[in-house]
């Protein structure tokens, strides 16, 4: 197999590249300047000489658009996307010839966060990186949800902008978390048509680290912390051990290891730049798609999604065959309630994590408020049952349900809402929406 062997001193030390295969993958591909990641942080050292040569102009919603103050987390994003190769100098990043759009903002405030996507999007960004974005829904504006909740926030800007990159194609790669909980829900990564990545070690396995739950949908390497969740430096235990992923930082022209899901997010964010740059036309759903179904793991999991990304599998996709509609939906009141789609793939290839979410309607403008969400695979030439349990009664107010079963383009909040239709006191008259899909792998 053919391979390409990059002009970097620090190449040998990046377990991480070396466990991808990556001297193959950049055989295939390194990457086209046409193709630009986003990479929202509160800030990025511009001038760092891994770096220099593939950053566009800087946006700061901080500081009046200045130039962006230098920052570690975000440097070491974008080294891992798009360090350079044979520059006869430091690390090596996945996506060498594609852009970096440095976006300012403080990433957990809400509407700098709203901002910085619709104007990734505005500046034609493929992927948005989201490492150093969102919150917990348990803590987010002082609310007291529990854990397992699927309620989307009314009238939430944010869900908005992450549907709005989603009709432009435009993929957001996003983290289910670095704090070791169980099924823990984070805004935006609940929101479908963002792409939640998992951390994982130099074995293969889930970083103890990480949080996990029904948003996982790949894995990327994260790294290894031997001590308890929440202890970093000088509060670690004393020997512990702990490795991450080298990177670019702002300090001394320098280079650090990182360990987390923010570097696994880096890592989706650059082998999607990759798959844009071979494949130009692809959306953010196909893209996705790709992703999902070449991964190592034959079948879904909390922890590890679809398991390990594999970009050289990834990068031989070259056609897709896949035809998905929803051919029946049954209200089963429970309890717990639940909501029975039965999908139909027409295809040849299975699709893998697919979102199957149940919306309950509303009146007024408020975005319609999710109740369900499970993640399917449709083999191809098959008919599939998929159980939706819904997490709260649906009152007698609720004016309808919508079912949006979508990888190519999300459907728009205001979309949704035209689509839902009248319930019948019994509640059962569902609104089925759907749309056709045709992707495929081969």
């Amino acid at each position: 197999m053919a391979s390409f062997w990059p002009n970097a001193p620090l190449f040998e030390q990046q377990w991480n590249l070396h466990m991808l295969g990556f001297p193959e993958v950049w055989a295939i591909q390194r990457g086209r300047a046409e193709v630009s990641v986003a990479v929202i942080e509160r800030g990025v050292h511009l001038t760092h000489p891994d770096l220099q040569r593939v950053m566009l102009k800087p946006i700061d919603l901080w500081n009046q658009w200045s130039e962006p103050k230098f920052a570690d987390h975000g440097t070491q994003m974008c080294g891992i996307i798009a360090a350079q190769i044979d520059n006869g100098m430091g690390i090596c990043g996945l996506a060498p010839e594609c852009r970096i759009l440095p976006i300012r903002c403080n990433s957990y405030d809400d509407q700098h966060l709203v901002c910085g996507i619709r104007i990734a999007v505005e500046e034609s960004a493929r992927v948005i990186n989201l490492s150093d974005a969102g919150y917990q829904k348990d803590i987010a504006r002082g609310r007291d949800a529990p854990r397992g909740s699927w309620t989307i926030p009314s009238a939430d800007d944010l869900f908005n902008a992450c549907q709005h990159a989603a009709d432009y194609g435009v993929l957001i790669v996003s983290a289910t978390g670095g704090n070791g909980a169980q099924c823990c829900l984070g805004y935006p990564s609940v929101y479908p048509g963002v792409f939640n990545v998992a951390p994982c070690d130099k074995q293969g396995n889930a970083s103890d680290f990480a949080d996990y739950g029904p948003v996982t949908q790949i894995m990327a390497p994260g790294g290894f912390r031997d001590y308890p969740p929440g202890a970093w430096g000088s509060s670690a235990q004393p020997g512990a051990r702990a490795y991450g992923v080298l990177s670019c930082i702002s300090s001394d022209h320098g280079y650090k290891e990182i360990s987390g899901g923010c570097p696994a997010i880096a890592h989706i964010s650059g082998i999607a730049a990759l798959l844009f740059s071979q494949h130009p036309e692809w959306d953010a759903g196909q893209v996705r798609t790709v992703l999902t179904a070449t991964a190592g793991d034959q079948t879904w999991s909390l922890k590890r999604g679809w398991g390990l990304v594999d970009p050289l599998s990834a990068l031989k996709v070259n056609r897709v065959e896949a035809e998905l509609s929803i051919k029946q939906v049954r209200f089963l009141p429970g309890p717990p309630p639940r909501v029975a789609v039965s999908l139909h793939n027409a295809g040849v290839v299975t699709v893998r994590a697919l979102p199957v979410i149940v919306y309950e309607g509303s009146n007024g403008d408020s975005v319609p408020i999710q109740l369900g969400y499970e993640l399917a695979a449709v083999p191809g030439r098959r008919t599939v049952q998929v159980s939706v349990t819904l997490d709260k009664d649906i009152p007698q107010s609720t004016r309808g349900l919508a079912i949006v079963c979508d990888l190519m383009n999300q459907r728009s909040a205001s979309q949704i809402q035209q689509d839902i239709k009248t319930l019948t006191a019994q509640l059962d008259v569902i609104n089925q929406h759907y749309e056709l899909i045709r992707i495929s792998i081969s």
